[in-house]
């Protein structure tokens, strides 16, 4: 062996690998290397090159915050951000620490909560059922069907208006399981 190339054992301890992930590199042609007598010889250069690679992929993933939406992961103050808005407290209070998406996001999340909250003092139904029976619905134009028994409305806003027990009963009637 010159000083420029290694052996699988060889590399694969460089490397933090097994030596069949060296041997499936020299296969895939991943690294530069050749067989000679049965052991695969591996240039140096090509091996460190991989190892670079690896590292900044194995450092990209250990650095990688989890649980945030993609478009504003970068944002230094996401987590407390989304905890505040999560606690339940104004918008007003956190958006000195958000950009305008963060505040987007934030009034998305406050008015959301809301709404869910309001819907379920009312008895309104959920946003489940709101989407089963739009499903449904479609369904049903798409092949030339008639309503069920009930007649209702056919759009999400007249939909969210029933309370959950006529979603109940109007799903019930839409897919005939009466």
């Amino acid at each position: 062996m010159t000083a420029t190339t290694r052996t699988t054992a060889e590399a694969a301890e460089w490397a933090r690998v097994s030596p069949s992930t060296v041997a499936a590199w020299c296969r895939a042609g991943v690294v530069a290397a050749t067989k000679v007598g049965g052991r695969w010889v591996i240039e140096y250069s090509s091996l460190l090159r991989r190892i670079v690679i690896g590292d900044r992929a194995r450092f990209r993933r250990e650095a990688k915050v989890r649980g945030h939406r993609h478009w504003n992961s970068d944002h230094p103050y996401c987590q407390e951000f989304d905890q505040a808005v999560a606690d339940g407290a104004p918008v007003a209070e956190v958006a000195k620490y958000a950009e305008h998406d963060t505040l987007n996001r934030g009034q998305e999340h406050s008015l959301a909560r809301l709404a869910s909250e309001w819907r379920a003092h009312l008895g309104l139904a959920t946003d489940r059922q709101i989407d089963y029976i739009l499903k449904i619905l479609a369904w049903r134009e798409r092949h030339g069907e008639s309503d069920g028994f009930m007649h209702g409305p056919t759009d999400r806003a007249g939909i969210a208006r029933l309370t959950k027990q006529a979603a109940s009963t109007y799903i019930t009637s839409l897919t005939g399981s009466y």
